[in-house]
Order: structure tokens, then sequence, then C-alpha cells
């Protein structure tokens, strides 16, 4: 069991919806069956939490870089561009209405 828990680390399998609660009954359970140590636990569930920490953060900088490939392939208008063209015709208008 505990040699599986490692392997889905390695693999980052799992930790983006482990929280802490859940890695802790995790743990609890290894060592109530005599898998590992308390001392194990300990360092497990720290190790579990981090991993979760580092795997949320690398999986939402590649939805920021999909989206921004899509947003730039699909040549939708951003917000700054949009407000210019805003400003752009406002400005128009006014000269147009001297």
């Amino acid at each position: 069991m505990k040699e599986v828990l490692r392997t889905m680390l390695n693999l980052g399998l799992g930790t983006l919806v482990m929280t802490k609660e859940k890695a802790e009954q995790l743990v609890a359970e290894l060592i109530k069956q005599g898998d590992i140590s308390k001392d194990e636990g300990m360092s497990l569930v720290g190790e579990l939490i981090e991993k979760g920490k580092k795997s949320e953060v690398e999986i939402k900088l590649k939805i920021e870089k999909i989206l921004q490939d899509m947003v730039s392939k699909l040549d939708i208008p951003t917000r700054k561009e949009v407000s210019d063209l805003k400003a752009e015709i406002n400005r128009l208008k006014k000269a147009a209405n001297k």
C-alpha cells in the first residue's frame, strides 16, 4: 500500500483533489495497518500537501497558456483592444460633432 501511494505521488495522480483532511485520513489508515510509522506518516502528509499545491500551480499555468493560445488563434480582441477602440470611437464622435 505504501509503495502504491508513493507511485501515485511520483506520477502526480490524485494530489490535486487531496485535501489536508483526506491526506491525514489516508496516512492514519496506513499507520493503523502498520504500513508506516507515525513519523513517516507526518512526513507523508506534508509531502502530499506540498505536491498537491505544486500540481495545482502547474495546472493553473498550463490552463492559462492553453486559454491564451486559444484566444490568440481565434483572434479575439483583448479587453485593452476593445477599450482602445471605444476610446477611439468616442474621440471620433467628438471630432465629428464640432
